[in-house]
């Protein structure tokens, strides 16, 4: 019988049984024998598996283990996160980065041999679309300024230092991002906490420039500037955000690197900044028990120009002085405050110091229910409460109705859902009624403040009523976190598309211009020229009209000939026999003078 005959003969159900052996024997074939020492390799490429010694965390990888008995996994820290026995066994890499052990127990449970493979993280985006796109856009942006993302860098102390930025609060904030690829953000840190005052006050800023003369001149006798060799270190007076954004810069580097001891060195200066808070006059209200500052613009650090800003020469726009300066609540100041004394009660209940974790937390709740009862109006945080009931700001707008950019912040700092829904629903809100020009709903604070601020912000500008990059981006998040995920989406997509428009694709800006109102309707008045005339320009422009005329929308009235002049004119000229200037009387103010003139050069 021939072969084709006898194939012919098979029962299908053979040949399907005989394909799946030989496709079983192929694959073993590829994978590691088993009477060889224990294998790891990478999960997803078996068949034809590679063999492993490195991994990142939530990776898939598989383990020959020869002797079928128990294995047990444990990170870098020692603490074992998978167990299971078998010949081919499959587990997810979990737990802390460094050196992971794989242990091998054979049936009698003796241990038999092991295995180790180092965990690494890095971050990556790869969806190859709208998110790739929206995330190296701000990756490139964290990076605008140097290849480290770095804007200081100098040295102190005989030390070279690299700053992400060389403020507290910028310092904190950036790090939200950068934690991810650098751990540069520690080194202010480490630096503030050197220098850190007695009392427990943190500076603003660390800087090397000429401008330390004038802040060693308005800030010197109060105790806010220290000269230190070639540096200097100056604190805002009216800033009340350094001392829990440094804080929440310790918890942030401590989260992004795991450095267990760095954290717990700097849990005492931690303990001393936000205690400080609570003990300085300048820091601390008396009435309402929360934290308090003067008049500003949210966290911003010009304070209000007014009837009740007391004037201190020069530096006024930032002195805080007790006694003189009319303060009040601003509640981002206690939001952020309350976050700060959380992460400090977790760190302490790391470090095993439960008692102080506890009193952290306790106080973080009083402060809470404190703000809560004094500035939430039902829908939003009020902006600022004043703690001097007789003072009444006359600024050009209902302060009780301002919606201020740390209402974003504070959808991420603990808030109570109800809270985050009804700030949310607001800026939905507010979205739905933008004004013209507007880029988002993304305000530093709206509606604006009409007068007060004029000298150091333009209404619609910067922190009077732009529209922020950093604000859109705390407001996604809380979007994303809590429900709202379609606003959250929308948000990014105009994150992105304010990069591409404005940023070439390489940045978000910090501030775009928040509305462009009309402008107001000009008043013209005329300035009656004749007194001045000393020339006639009929042969030079024959047939030009008299009386009220309109040139680029700006109403002239063109003075009718006399029989010495037929069109009477001012002629100035450098040429010889000319006049070289006249003076001609206003007795007037006005933001602008047009005149309707000719010229030839001369």
């Amino acid at each position: 019988m021939s072969q084709r005959a006898t194939n012919s003969f098979l029962p299908k159900q053979v040949i399907v049984v005989f394909i799946f052996m030989l496709w079983v024997m192929s694959a073993r074939s590829q994978s590691p024998a088993l009477d060889a020492r224990p294998v790891l390799f990478s999960y997803s490429t078996v068949p034809g598996y590679t063999q492993v010694s490195a991994a990142r965390p939530l990776q898939q990888l598989g383990v020959v283990n020869s002797r079928a008995g128990k294995i047990a996994v444990s990170d870098a820290k020692g603490v074992q996160y998978f167990s299971s026995s078998g010949t081919y066994i499959k587990f997810a890499v979990q737990g802390a980065l460094g050196k992971h052990q794989i242990r091998f127990y054979d049936a009698a449970g003796k241990l038999r041999d092991t295995l180790s493979f180092d965990v690494d993280a890095r971050t990556i985006v790869d969806d190859g679309d709208l998110y790739s796109e929206l995330f190296n856009l701000l990756y490139k942006g964290m990076y605008i300024y140097g290849e480290e993302g770095t804007e200081g860098d100098f040295d102190w102390n005989g030390k070279r230092m690299k700053f992400l930025v060389t403020w507290v609060l910028d310092n904190y904030h950036t790090m939200k991002g950068m934690q991810y690829f650098t751990g540069i953000g520690r080194n202010l840190i480490d630096v503030m906490a050197t220098m850190q005052k007695k009392d427990g006050m943190i500076w603003s800023f660390i800087a090397q420039n000429p401008a330390s003369y004038y802040y060693e001149t308005a800030y010197g006798k109060y105790g806010f500037f220290l000269r230190d060799g070639n540096s200097y270190f100056a604190r805002q007076p009216i800033e009340n955000h350094v001392e829990y954004n440094y804080v929440s810069g310790i918890y942030k580097h401590w989260k992004g690197s795991g450095d267990d001891e760095w954290m717990k060195n700097k849990l005492q200066s931690a303990i001393a900044a936000m205690e400080y808070c609570l003990n300085d006059s300048l820091r601390w209200s008396a009435k309402y028990k929360l934290l308090k500052r003067g008049l500003t613009i949210d966290s911003w650090d010009f304070q209000v120009d007014d009837e009740y800003t007391p004037q201190l020469g020069s530096g006024t726009p930032m002195l805080a002085v007790y006694g003189k300066t009319k303060f009040g609540i601003f509640y981002g100041d206690n939001t952020g405050y309350i976050l700060s004394c959380r992460e400090l009660a977790v760190m302490l209940d790391h470090a095993g110091r439960k008692t102080e974790a506890n009193r952290f937390r306790l106080l973080a709740d009083e402060i809470d229910r404190r703000l809560t009862a004094l500035t939430w109006n039902g829908r939003f945080y009020t902006h600022f409460i004043e703690e001097d009931s007789t003072v009444q700001r006359k600024l050009g707008v209902d302060m009780s109705q301002q919606f201020s950019q740390s209402n974003a912040y504070s959808l991420n700092r603990g808030i109570s859902a109800d809270k985050i829904k009804s700030i949310i629903e607001s800026y939905l809100k507010l979205k739905s009624e933008l004004p013209k020009g507007s880029p988002g709903e993304f305000y530093s604070i709206y509606p604006p403040f009409q007068t007060g601020f004029e000298p150091h912000n333009a209404i619609w500008q910067y922190m009077n009523a732009a529209v922020g990059g950093h604000v859109a981006g705390e407001l996604a998040l809380g979007a994303l976190q809590n429900g709202y995920e379609k606003y959250g989406v929308d948000i990014l997509k105009r994150i992105l598309d304010l990069g591409k428009r404005y940023g070439e694709g390489k940045r978000v800006w910090f501030a775009y211009t928040g509305a462009y109102p009309d402008p107001p309707v000009p008043m013209y008045k005329p300035v009656d020229l004749r007194k001045s005339v000393n020339t006639d320009l009929s042969v030079d422009f024959p047939g030009m009209p008299v009386g009220a005329q309109i040139y680029d929308s700006i109403p002239f009235t063109i003075a009718p000939g006399t029989t010495e002049r037929k069109l009477p004119a001012i002629r100035i000229s450098s040429l010889r026999g000319f006049n070289k200037e006249v003076t001609v009387e206003v007795n007037d103010t006005a933001k602008t003078i047009y005149v309707l003139h000719t010229g030839m050069g001369k």
